[in-house]
C-alpha cells in the first residue's frame, strides 16, 4: 500500500479500484473552502474528488453494493443532525448510489451515511477503507438514531433505542 493510501486508510483492494478509477499518489484536486484543512475529509477530497468507484456486481453479501462518487457534498439535514448528535463536524465526501445517500466523514475519520430518500443515518466504519469495503461488498451498515428520532428504518427493519443492532456512538 502506498503512503497516500495509508493516509486515506484504504485497503489494498480498495487502492487497486481507486487506481483503476484514475487515482495516483500525485493526484491533488482543489478542495472547497467549506472543508477545513485540519479535517480528515480534506485529504480524502484532495486525493479522490472526481473519482467514481463502481462495484463489480450489484448484488452484495447482505444488500446491494454501492457506487461511490467522490466529491464535496453538502450534508443533508439528517447529516447535520448526526454531527450534532455525536459531537463531530461532518463533511460530505461522496454521493452514494446516484445521489440516494451521502457518505459523510466525521472529524475523527469515521464514516457515516445519510439517506437522501428517507430519514435514516447509519454508521459505515471507523475509517474510509473499512467504509469502502462495506459499501462495495454489500454489507448492511449499522443504523443510528439522530437527535429527536425515536425510530429509524433501514433495509425494511425498524430500530428503536432498545435494539442491540443500533449503532450507539
Amino acid at each position: 500500500m502506498t503512503p497516500d493510501a495509508q493516509l486515506l486508510s484504504v485497503s489494498p483492494s480498495a487502492s487497486a479500484l481507486l487506481q483503476v478509477a484514475g487515482w495516483t499518489a500525485e493526484r491533488k484536486m482543489e478542495v472547497t473552502r467549506i472543508c477545513p484543512r485540519w479535517h480528515p475529509a480534506h485529504a480524502v477530497l484532495e486525493a479522490l474528488s472526481g473519482l467514481v468507484l463502481r462495484p463489480a456486481q450489484s448484488a452484495g453479501a447482505e444488500c446491494a453494493t454501492s457506487t461511490i462518487e467522490f466529491k464535496h457534498v453538502d450534508a443533508s439535514e439528517d447529516g447535520q443532525l448526526l454531527g450534532e448528535s455525536i459531537g463531530a463536524l461532518m463533511i460530505g465526501i461522496a454521493n452514494l448510489d446516484d445521489g440516494h445517500a451521502v457518505l459523510l466523514m466525521s472529524s475523527d475519520g469515521a464514516c457515516f451515511g445519510s439517506s437522501t430518500v428517507h430519514d435514516a443515518c447509519y454508521f459505515l466504519g471507523q475509517n474510509l477503507g473499512a467504509s469502502i469495503e462495506l459499501l462495495l461488498a454489500g454489507i448492511k451498515p449499522k443504523p443510528l438514531l439522530v437527535r429527536g428520532q425515536k425510530t429509524v428504518t433501514l433495509y425494511g427493519k425498524t430500530y428503536d433505542a432498545s435494539d442491540p443492532d443500533l449503532y450507539v456512538p
